[in-house]
C-alpha cells in the first residue's frame, strides 16, 4: 500500500488566506434564496455588534450609536443585511489600528428609505484610492481581497438599496446605506 505525503508550504496562515477568497467568490457567485422580512435596525444591528466585543475592547474602539426618531422597519434578508454591517464594521475596526470611535446612525431617508451611516476615524481613503474602491482584488487593507466590499455591494443592491462611500485621508470614511422601508422595495435609493 502506497502512502502520499504531501509537504505544505508557507504558512498555514497562507492556506486559510485562500480558504477566505474562494469562499467570498462562491458567496458573490452563488444565487441564494433570500428570506425577506420587516427588520427593526436596531435589532440588527446588536446582532451584528455582538460578533465585535472583543475585538472593539482589544483595539479601543468604541461603538456610538444614534438611532433616530420613528425609522421604519426595513425589508431585509437580515443575515445578508447583517453580513454587511459585519463587513462594514470590520473595516473600519481595521482602519484604526490605534482606536478611537465609530458613530452609527440611522434615519428616515425621504418617504422610501432608511439611511444607515457608519463613520470611523480611521486612516481615510485617497481620492485616487477612491476610484478603485469595491474593484475585486483591490483593497486599502493590506492583506484585503477587496471582495468584502464587492460582495456587499451585490447584496445591497439586490435588496433595492446602495452603498455611498466618502472619505478623507487621514480623517475618517463615511459609509452610507440605504435600504428600502417595508412595502418601498421596487424603488431605487435616493441620493444622501
Amino acid at each position: 500500500m502506497k502512502v502520499l505525503r504531501f509537504i505544505v508550504y508557507g504558512p498555514l496562515k497562507e492556506i486559510n488566506k485562500i480558504e477566505e477568497v474562494v469562499h467570498e467568490f462562491l458567496c458573490f457567485a452563488k444565487p441564494t434564496a433570500r428570506q425577506i422580512h420587516d427588520i427593526d435596525i436596531k435589532v440588527l444591528f446588536q446582532k451584528a455588534l455582538i460578533l465585535f466585543d472583543s475585538q472593539l475592547i482589544i483595539n479601543h474602539i468604541e461603538i456610538v450609536q444614534e438611532y433616530g426618531l420613528e425609522v421604519p422597519p426595513i425589508q431585509c434578508d437580515d443575515n445578508q443585511i447583517k453580513q454587511v454591517f459585519v463587513r462594514i464594521l470590520q473595516n473600519a475596526v481595521e482602519a484604526m489600528p490605534t482606536g478611537g470611535i465609530i458613530r452609527v446612525q440611522t434615519c428616515k431617508e425621504g418617504s422610501d428609505f432608511v439611511r444607515i451611516t457608519f463613520i470611523d476615524q480611521g486612516c481615510g481613503i485617497s481620492k485616487e484610492r477612491m476610484k478603485m474602491i469595491g474593484e475585486p482584488f483591490y483593497s486599502t487593507i493590506e492583506k484585503g481581497t477587496g471582495l468584502g466590499l464587492m460582495i456587499s455591494q451585490k447584496i445591497v443592491k439586490e435588496h433595492g438599496g446602495k452603498i455611498v462611500i466618502d472619505s478623507v485621508l487621514h480623517q475618517g470614511t463615511t459609509v452610507h446605506l440605504m435600504l428600502p422601508i417595508k412595502g418601498h422595495r421596487d424603488g431605487s435609493a435616493g441620493s444622501h
